[in-house]
């Protein structure tokens, strides 16, 4: 950002923001002028632009919240379940079994976090279809509510994998994707 001000150009901080850059006037001159594209290609270029980013978008969150309901959520209430057993396990010979009773109370904590916001996710995602028949407003849609939304699913799920037992674990961890091959 700092060396795009210095320079004088431009600071486009997302592809929403820069898709109004491509059918500029003086673009759509140059183009013109080498015959590569007429402006009425550069426009449909640009609604294209729009549908394309809006689709990825939405595809992205029908995943996480596809992957949250039918693969974190089930699996970590295996794992709460197995703990909730342990713990009548300990009782019944008389530990306290206090760290394990924590400990599924921080997992279930963020459980109901993560279904919350997957759920509003999926609300948000549901609501992206009043913007369809305007690409740069649906585009904008999903950059300024469902993409900005992301990490309200991730977070929760994000420090889950840190709780759940790596056999219960459904998807590949961090650590799995960037260090083991």
């Amino acid at each position: 950002m700092e060396e795009s001000a210095r320079r004088g150009l431009p600071n486009i901080p997302t592809m929403v923001d820069a898709i109004p850059y491509f059918a500029t006037e003086e673009n759509i001159r140059m183009f013109e002028k080498h015959g590569v594209l007429s402006e009425v290609e550069m426009k449909s270029r640009e609604v294209v632009l729009y549908e394309s980013y809006a689709k990825q978008i939405n595809l992205e969150a029908l995943t996480m919240i596809e992957m949250s309901r039918r693969e974190i959520v089930p699996a970590v209430m295996r794992y709460e379940g197995s703990i909730a057993a342990t713990v009548k396990d300990l009782k019944a010979i008389g530990v306290s079994a206090d760290a394990q009773v924590e400990l599924a109370k921080t997992i279930d904590d963020k459980l109901q976090s993560l279904i919350l916001a997957t759920n509003k996710l999926e609300k948000l995602t549901i609501k992206a279809k009043d913007y369809e028949h305007n690409p740069c407003a649906w585009a904008t849609y999903f950059r300024d509510e469902v993409f900005s939304f992301f990490d309200q699913v991730r977070t929760p799920a994000d420090e889950l994998e840190k709780l759940v037992d790596a056999d219960i674990w459904p998807l590949p961890t961090y650590e799995e994707m960037l260090f083991e091959q």
